[in-house]
């Protein structure tokens, strides 16, 4: 039995520590429409390439490069 996996490395700030910089510790709504549609775009990414994410979260996003 044979298993790809992708191994990804933690890039800069988490998603959390993000928004407690926010001033009253949230995102603008323009903000969270931007990062979920990244956000989305990037999982479409990786399904594309034969792979499945299990363990999506806003804890955990994904950088994409297009």
């Amino acid at each position: 039995m044979r298993f790809d996996y992708l191994a990804m490395e933690l890039l800069g700030p988490s998603l959390s520590e993000l928004r407690r910089s926010q001033p009253h510790r949230k995102f603008s709504l323009s903000t969270t429409l931007r990062l979920g549609e990244m956000m989305l775009r990037c999982i479409r990414a990786i399904h594309r390439a034969g792979y499945v994410h299990r363990d999506v979260k806003p804890v955990r996003p994904l950088h994409c490069h297009f």
